[in-house]
């Protein structure tokens, strides 16, 4: 009991050092923790197709070739993906880079075809297609990294894959689109190793959405921290509570700033500029993190005051787009 006695003491000084930080490494000890919220955030089609366009998915493959793309014209592509919509696949699927290609391809074909406003092409109507959508792997590597527990083993891999796509005009033979995409992903089994598709195969299906959400508008899912303070504040507890509900993260923002108004506390503060954000009032979400980042210096300050700024450019730049839109439509009709 003295010996008890005696550690607690020892780490009282510790303790009164450790509650003036920003965030207290003891906080999950003292009940204090972070939460997460999110909310989804509209995007514009990257490459707005017609309606009803009709798209061909031409097999990914496990080797990107760049060097079939001249000047961001496809013509090896264009002029060769009817025999590679008609031909056999099934031999350019082996190993792991292979399962990992032949899921993407299922994956956007489904994509494409569950879409009300595109129409698949296959092989049987190739001929139709006005769009291409393909690519291949651009980087791969695994690591593996076992070990033994309680006499059990353990197998834990990580799988890094790079992905390049492309969207083409058939008509054109234009690359009118084109990005990489990167996956960095490790799952931890018991036993034997595990086959990397069964590592990212989730990741492969966000990004089979995401490459053809360039040709539609689409919401993003945006998730932010709020941090919880070492104060007996009611108000700030009780924005905490209806920060966990997007109906009423209003309210709890203007909790928050009445907090910092009449305390200082950073949490608070930062949390009100968060809320902000997600409520989508960016140019006062941007004000107000900026105060912070100026006053406090933290690192959480100032990454999330880069991505309220990246996400104003993209805003300005949507509806810079959107206007110049307006205005073609006009001047056509």
């Amino acid at each position: 009991m003295k010996k008890f006695c005696k550690f607690i003491f020892m780490l009282i000084p510790v303790w009164i050092c450790l509650a003036g930080c920003v965030t207290s490494p003891f906080g999950f000890i003292l009940g204090f923790d972070d939460i997460l919220l999110s909310a989804n955030f509209p995007r514009r089609a990257e490459y707005q197709l017609p309606p009803r366009a009709k798209v061909a998915v031409i097999p990914f493959q496990d080797t990107f070739n760049d060097g079939t793309v001249v000047g961001g014209v496809a013509d090896w592509m264009v002029d060769n993906f009817f025999a590679m919509l008609q031909g056999d696949i099934s031999n350019f699927f082996g190993g792991e880079r292979g399962s990992i290609v032949h899921r993407t391809t299922k994956r956007v074909s489904q994509e494409i075809e569950e879409d009300p406003n595109l129409v698949l092409i296959n092989k049987k109507n190739a001929d139709q297609a006005d769009y291409l959508i393909s690519g291949g792997i651009t980087g791969f590597d695994t690591s593996i990294d076992r070990e033994k527990k309680d006499n059990r083993k353990y197998c834990t891999k990580e799988v890094f894959v790079s992905i390049r796509y492309q969207l083409v005009d058939v008509k054109t033979k234009e690359i009118v689109y084109t990005e990489e995409r990167y996956i960095d992903r490790q799952d931890t089994r018991e036993g034997s190793e595990p086959h990397a598709i069964a590592v990212v195969s989730d990741d492969i299906d966000m990004l089979a959405k995401q490459i053809v959400d360039i040709t539609r508008p689409h919401e993003v899912k945006v998730t932010e921290r709020i941090y919880l303070a070492e104060t007996k504040n009611k108000d700030f507890k009780t924005a905490c509570k209806l920060a966990k509900k997007s109906e009423t993260f209003g309210k709890a923002q203007e909790l928050f700033a009445k907090v910092y108004a009449d305390e200082g506390i950073y949490q608070a503060g930062y949390n009100s500029a968060v809320l902000l954000f997600l409520n989508r009032d960016f140019e006062k979400a941007l004000e107000e993190m900026h105060a912070m980042e100026e006053k406090f210096h933290t690192k959480e300050a100032e990454k999330a005051l880069e991505r309220i700024q990246k996400e104003i450019e993209y805003q300005q730049k949507s509806q810079m787009m959107e206007s110049s839109q307006e205005l073609l439509e006009v001047s056509e009709n």
